[in-house]
């Protein structure tokens, strides 16, 4: 039988619940209690699941508490694994990691480029001043 943590996932199913409805600092929140129970808990979550509170803080226009966020995620990698997978060998362990680092670095790099966008959308042209 799987393990399950019914509260987190009651935490996960609020924060989208609050995310469906555009309130960010609720969902946040949410999410953030999550994170805190994901890290004792005896369910392995995906690495998409991890993902949640650094992409809902750029939604948010959060942008630099998204990107600490992500160096977290992408520093706490290795233990993550290392306690979803204790019976793999450290060689399987790293290769998890590194799959998984993949995927973070690639929505860091999404996560920039839409951050690099909205700044461009964001800027207002100068006015010009009269001769």
């Amino acid at each position: 039988m799987f393990a399950q943590d019914h509260e987190t996932d009651a935490l996960l199913r609020e924060a989208t619940q609050w995310s469906d409805a555009k309130d960010w600092d609720r969902a946040i929140a949410c999410l953030r209690q999550a994170n805190a129970r994901m890290k004792v808990s005896p369910v392995s979550y995906p690495v998409q699941t991890w993902l949640r509170l650094p992409l809902y803080l750029q939604k948010a226009e959060r942008f630099d508490e998204a990107m600490i966020e992500f160096t977290k995620l992408a520093d706490e990698t290795g233990g993550r694994i290392a306690r979803a997978f204790p019976h793999q060998s450290k060689a399987k362990q790293q290769v998890f990691a590194k799959q998984e680092l993949a995927v973070i670095q690639d929505k860091i790099h999404l996560a920039k480029e839409r951050e690099a966008k909205l700044q461009a959308k964001n800027k207002k042209p100068a006015l010009s001043k009269p001769d």
